[in-house]
């Protein structure tokens, strides 16, 4: 079972920052959930709130502000991480609802940095609303799908599937052995989130779940470390 950081590793460094990347690796855990919005100019930035007021200091809608106000709030612009934490293995790019124009803005914008970086193997494009999956789908269809299924949602495989996607995240208690043997089936991987409680963690394995997005990567690590030595 493979163990991804939660926007880096939330409780244990501020999230979605280069700080928080970089404690990911130190711990030698090489894949990562984060969330992406476009700036004002257009920038793929990393942050999932509408605005910058629960994370920093400053407030504002992300929507409004320039990637290099952005950046005052260290806020990093997505290639800004790719290039800083360039050991990373695998991301779980998180894509945020926007308005329509503005998708089609970020699926262009990220498909040309991750083909001009070369990551297309190391990258999930994930996200809940399906106007963003459809998008990339249509526009960039290389790059690997997942459906971000919340607790409320009926049929989250039949949704996966509908877009093509490769990956199916949920909420780990929205979880059961039976439907995670239903998307093996259907060659879905099973990302679940967020698993901060070993208990869990260990159900979660019996289940044969394929990865765990965790706040807390130490602790699970170390679980993973005893548990399935």
């Amino acid at each position: 079972m493979e163990l991804y950081g939660h926007r880096g590793a939330r409780d244990e460094a501020p999230e979605n920052t280069i700080m928080g990347f970089r404690h990911l690796l130190r711990l030698d855990i090489f894949k990562v959930e984060l969330d992406v919005r476009l700036s004002k100019d257009g920038i793929p930035v990393v942050i999932h709130d509408e605005t910058i007021d629960r994370t920093t200091r400053g407030s504002g809608v992300v929507a409004n502000m320039t990637a290099e106000e952005l950046g005052q709030y260290s806020i990093p612009t997505l290639e800004e991480v790719f290039i800083d934490a360039d050991e990373m293995q695998h991301y779980q790019l998180e894509i945020k609802s926007d308005k329509p124009e503005r998708i089609k803005r970020l699926c262009s914008v990220i498909e040309e940095l991750i083909n001009r970086m070369n990551f297309n193997k190391k990258i999930v494009i994930t996200s809940l609303s399906t106007a963003v999956l459809q998008q990339f789908k249509t526009k960039a269809p290389t790059l690997n799908r997942g459906f971000v299924c919340d607790r409320g949602v009926l049929f989250p495989i039949k949704k996966a599937l509908r877009y093509d996607c490769q990956f199916l995240c949920m909420h780990y208690k929205k979880c059961s052995s039976r439907l995670v043997k239903r998307a093996h089936k259907k060659g879905l991987h099973v990302s679940v989130w967020t698993v901060n409680d070993i208990y869990d963690a260990r159900e979660l394995r019996a289940m044969r779940v394929d990865s765990l997005i965790t706040d807390q990567p130490t602790k699970i690590r170390d679980f993973f470390t005893i548990f399935c030595s």
